[in-house]
């Protein structure tokens, strides 16, 4: 696989994992954004429910007290315009009436006619309302004016003289559907972004029917929040105008997402360039550009290393080649430089594996031998002398004869320290005094 291909796939494999990466971050967040919303809507549902709650009971408190005032004085009803007029001053309600028997005698205002009030339902309301003695809402249904009511009617009973309860009639206040809910400040749920619907269900004088909604449908998986009115329960359900998800802000996200991974990749593939680059300046600094081998920085770090290591027992070898110089000067530098790799292809292949041979200059070469027992230190530097003394040839007509020079220093007999040693071994090899430096 050339380097080409392997950089390629590695661009991909670093754009795909990190934009993986980043969509399933981007995922997890629009997930807890979307518990979040939901949980802040239902807050805000419960809220709003009550307020709607809140708006009928005060309302239906007025046809709980015409009761009241009629349980007071059952057959004078003088006191009606009064009482009425008073719970009127609310803009909410349309009309005020009293039903003796179930037939509309008194109505507040005057001009409201009772027979306007009437619906599809009114006997069904009304019977409902006489035979569980509670009081009953009704609607929503058209009024005259053109908007939506409701009617609040509470049964009356009077107690009588035999210790029974005779029915009196009802007390009856319409109100408007509009102003129930502005009360409650519904409308305020579009301008916060919400869409709305409320639904009547179970209701044992109607049966389901949509109560109010918003100007937009509400969406998919509504928050919903059930409220308890006068035999019934109204459902207020609540959705974002937009959706729960915004596909805009996603795609935006996504192609951000796709962005920052290309960003990444380009980041990446350039420190591994710089890697690189910094991997090829550090082998060419610890290693021979002519042989190959390690350089003299690379051997003062492994010889500081070594001896850092008191249990261990290495042999230190200073080795020179003889008559290198005459060479170089009869042949060239050409030639001196394949007689240098030449050399020390012929020395590495004297050492074994676990040896480490380096070039610290021109024809100098440094070799730590690893310890050895029997006697094998000295077979190896009778090898390399050995090799080096057998004729190099070059272009077929370069005949060359030379040698080695060795001197060498044991670690730790000699010295524990890396720089003592290499002299000791450097000053042997010149001294040509103890050729090994056994003991």
């Amino acid at each position: 696989m050339s380097r080409t291909t392997k950089k390629i796939k590695l661009m991909l494999y670093v754009f795909i994992s990190s934009l993986l990466a980043m969509l399933v971050v981007l995922f997890c967040v629009e997930m807890m954004k979307y518990k979040e919303e939901r949980a802040h809507l239902q807050y805000v549902t419960q809220a709003y429910a009550h307020r709607i709650e809140y708006a009928l009971d005060t309302m239906m408190q007025k046809p709980k007290t015409l009761e009241t005032l009629v349980k007071l004085q059952p057959m004078d009803q003088s006191w009606f315009d009064r009482a009425a007029a008073d719970l009127a001053e609310d803009p909410a309600v349309v009309c005020i009436q009293l039903a003796p028997h179930g037939a509309v005698s008194n109505v507040y205002p005057k001009d409201v006619a009772a027979s306007q009030m009437a619906y599809p339902d009114i006997e069904k309301s009304a019977l409902l309302a006489q035979n569980t003695s509670e009081l009953t809402l009704s609607g929503p249904f058209k009024l005259p004016q053109g908007d939506l009511g409701l009617e609040g009617r509470q049964p009356i009973y009077i107690h009588n003289k035999k210790e029974t309860f005779d029915f009196w009639g009802y007390s009856i206040v319409v109100v408007r559907l509009a102003d129930i809910l502005e009360k409650a400040n519904l409308t305020q749920l579009a301008d916060l972004g919400y869409s709305y619907d409320i639904k009547s269900i179970n209701t044992r004088a109607e049966g389901n029917a949509v109560v109010a909604h918003s100007e937009n449908a509400v969406g998919e998986k509504p928050i919903a929040y059930t409220m308890n009115i006068p035999n019934g329960k109204w459902i207020l359900e609540t959705a974002p105008t937009a959706g729960w998800i915004s596909y805009g802000r996603i795609a935006g996200q996504v192609l951000l997402c796709i962005v920052i991974a290309f960003l990444l990749t380009t980041v990446v593939v350039m420190f591994l360039k710089l890697y690189e680059k910094r991997e090829v300046l550090r082998v060419m600094a610890v290693t021979d550009p002519l042989t190959k081998l390690s350089s003299r920085y690379a051997f003062m770090d492994v010889l500081e290393k070594h001896c850092r290591d008191l249990h261990r027992h290495f042999l230190l070898c200073y080795m020179d080649l003889d008559g290198f110089k005459e060479v170089n000067d009869t042949y060239g530098h050409d030639i001196g430089d394949r007689l240098i790799k030449a050399a020390a292809q012929r020395i590495k292949q004297c050492l074994k594996e676990e040896d480490q041979l380096f070039r610290i200059g021109g024809d100098e070469f440094v070799a730590i031998v690893e310890e050895e027992k029997d006697g094998g230190w000295k077979q190896r530097m009778e090898s390399i002398e050995k090799e080096s003394k057998r004729m190099f040839i070059f272009e077929g007509d370069i005949y060359i004869e030379i040698s080695v020079s060795i001197g060498c220093a044991i670690y730790p007999q000699t010295s524990t320290d890396g720089e003592t040693l290499l002299r000791e071994a450097d000053s042997r090899m010149y001294g040509n005094k103890e050729k090994y430096a056994w003991k």
